[in-house]
């Protein structure tokens, strides 16, 4: 539970980060548009890194002749040689120009806004997934073989555990999906990782097992199901509160 509180407060600071960074970029780069004055200029040449920034060379209100290198560059280049482009400078300090189009003034705040938006979008779906999802430890009691399925003469195995709501005092036991090997030998703790869904809203998705799910909430007191990995039988137990689907973590 600890460690998904904080991937939680993780992802939400780098989604923080990432939309604050994006306004202050839009608000600077506003700021400097509305107060900067307008040259046309020339591509005179590249300077190639990784990338082929251009080289433009344009002449301001006052008659000064100033050459800058785009810090914005393509591969290949957006630009070729004697392109005649708008330059927007800051008039008390000319060397500081950007040439007047989109990618160059709105590239930097448009990419981390998407970035933040697709931060945004994951981390809601995953909040709705487990929206409804506790997390415990569960002290594992045995390995047991499931008799009831077989394939190719064999039996999967499950484990079983159980843990005490500290809250009704009551005990749950649960069984693990089933597994087609013994997993014994990876049992090195006593405890075990279970997943609580407290609710039951994918009908849709196992209509083989909706007639199991009625069955059991359309009796008088609530049950925990547990849907076990195949998907042939359907187990409640009256224990626990509300409906629930437990799952074992493997």
């Amino acid at each position: 539970m600890r460690t998904f509180a904080i991937v939680k407060y993780t992802f939400a600071t780098i989604v923080v980060a990432l939309l604050l960074g994006a306004a202050f970029w839009y608000q600077s780069v506003r700021s400097f548009a509305a107060s900067a004055s307008v040259a046309e200029g020339t591509v005179v040449r590249f300077r190639r890194s990784d990338v082929y920034n251009p080289v433009v060379n344009f002449t301001t209100a006052d008659g000064q002749q100033i050459e800058y290198t785009s810090s914005g560059g393509g591969n290949p280049p957006s630009y070729s040689r004697g392109d005649r482009v708008l330059v927007l400078y800051a008039p008390s300090e000319p060397r500081h120009a950007i040439i007047k189009d989109f990618f160059s003034l709105w590239g930097g705040p448009t990419i981390l806004a998407v970035l933040g938006g697709v931060f945004v979008l994951f981390g809601g779906g995953v909040l709705v997934a487990t929206r409804h999802t506790t997390v415990v430890k569960a002290k594992v009691q045995r390995v047991e073989l499931n008799t009831r399925l077989s394939k190719n003469g064999r039996h999967p195995f499950r484990i079983v555990s159980h843990w005490r709501n500290p809250t009704t005092s009551e005990l749950h036991v649960f069984r693990s999906p089933n597994l087609w090997f013994d997993p014994s030998d990876y049992l090195t703790d006593d405890e075990i990782t279970v997943f609580i869904h407290t609710r039951i809203h994918r009908w849709r998705r196992w209509p083989r097992r909706l007639s199991c799910v009625r069955r059991h909430l359309g009796r008088r007191r609530p049950r925990r199901l547990h849907v076990g990995q195949s998907g042939q039988r359907c187990e409640g137990r009256a224990e626990g509160q509300g409906e629930s689907e437990a799952v074992v973590a493997p």
